[in-house]
């Protein structure tokens, strides 16, 4: 049927009542060892199986597409900056070191509030 290549037809395999499991497999194992993959089946209404022809028009013409990614450079090799390195270990830290640098800042605010106070003063 496949080397035919006529539009539209196929073959209509009618299961019902007295078809079992087994004929069902047996048919999609048939099919995939004539490597058709163009078959469907109507559960909705007769329960037939039906395999149909992947036509391909002999007078159609090919599409020529341009190359988007002629001429690109792409390189393999990541070298991280040293801020992405920071952040990646930022993410390596656990939680309680966050609360350890949060209370060191603050401390260290505090001490400049401090320093310019006593600065002012004189």
């Amino acid at each position: 049927m496949q080397k035919r290549n006529v539009k539209n037809s196929g073959i209509e395999f009618i299961l019902d009542n007295n078809n079992s499991y087994g004929d069902f497999a047996s048919l999609l194992n048939d099919l995939h060892i004539a490597k058709h993959d163009w078959y469907s089946l109507d559960i909705g209404k007769t329960g037939h199986l039906f395999v149909t022809v992947n036509y391909k028009n002999p007078n159609a013409k090919e599409i020529e597409y341009e190359c988007l990614l002629c001429n690109d450079v792409i390189y393999d090799k990541y070298k991280p900056s040293f801020l992405d390195d920071f952040q990646f270990y930022l993410q390596q830290l656990p939680k309680e070191a966050f609360y350890l640098i949060f209370g060191f800042l603050i401390f260290l605010n505090i001490s400049m509030f401090s320093i310019k106070e006593s600065f002012q003063k004189h």
